[in-house]
């Protein structure tokens, strides 16, 4: 338990670190060269006298110009990025990950980018073992507060190439897609995934619970679609669970 505290203190304090750092850097880059652009333009320059090629931009002040429209751009495609996958229709009331319907725009743009031929993209599914018990035995209020904070930790355990969803609307399974991420890295990742849900310590009103989970892992191929990508992750969580135990992690090349 102070393991994984500490743990998240030390992340939290990192992931928080580097966010501010980028933002700081990003518009103080922005404001700097929107007020060096700014000086050079001339007090009588209008877009009549542009039109007309009676006023000459000088290579330096084009290339100004170009730097900003570039950072405007990114700033907009960002925003874009955030307002899009933050809308409410894409996020799971219940957990605070993306939902389905998330996933599903997500992926879509993800087999279809360009730096997925390049760069390796691993796919992991986790499902908590016999959680139709703990509904019978804590009742869906109950089981629905463990869900929460295993995806409570889930969304704090993800780094910035990882994007986690819950993968049913109603279910117990996780799907955590990692870019830039072999299959035997992602299996490494999944493993400790894996043993820090077991260590969790999840408090119900006087009484401590704590879960354990299989995983499913595969990777991404050229030739996938959407439907045969999910199928053989799904098909590599079921061989976990068939499992003595379960509590395990199964790949599928």
């Amino acid at each position: 338990m102070i393991k994984y505290i500490i743990q998240s203190i030390s992340k939290f304090k990192a992931d928080a670190l580097s966010k501010l750092f980028y933002d700081s850097s990003k518009y103080t880059l922005l404001i700097i060269l929107l007020s060096v652009g700014t000086k050079l333009i001339p007090k009588d320059f209008s877009i009549s006298i542009l039109l007309f090629s009676k006023f000459k931009i000088s290579v330096f002040s084009s290339i100004i110009f170009c730097l900003i429209i570039i950072m405007i751009s990114s700033v907009a495609v960002r925003w874009h990025f955030i307002k899009k996958y933050r809308n409410p229709h894409f996020t799971d009331e219940l957990t605070g990950l993306k939902n389905s319907n998330g996933l599903k725009s997500f992926l879509e743009n993800l087999i279809s980018n360009d730096s997925t031929k390049t760069h390796p993209v691993s796919l992991v599914l986790i499902d908590i073992d016999d959680f139709n018990k703990l509904n019978l035995e804590l009742g869906y209020i109950n089981a629905d507060k463990i869900l929460a904070k295993v995806g409570e930790y889930l969304k704090g355990d993800s780094r910035s190439t990882d994007t986690t969803f819950r993968y049913h609307q109603k279910g117990d399974e996780f799907l955590v897609v990692l870019t830039k991420t072999t299959q035997s890295e992602a299996k490494t990742a999944a493993e400790r995934k894996r043993k820090d849900i077991e260590e969790l310590l999840i408090q119900l009103e006087s009484k401590t619970y704590s879960v354990k989970v299989s995983c499913g892992i595969t990777e991404l191929k050229k030739i996938d679609s959407i439907e045969s990508l999910l199928l053989r992750t799904e098909n590599a969580l079921m061989e976990a669970k068939r499992q003595l135990g379960k509590n395990c992690t199964k790949t599928i090349i």
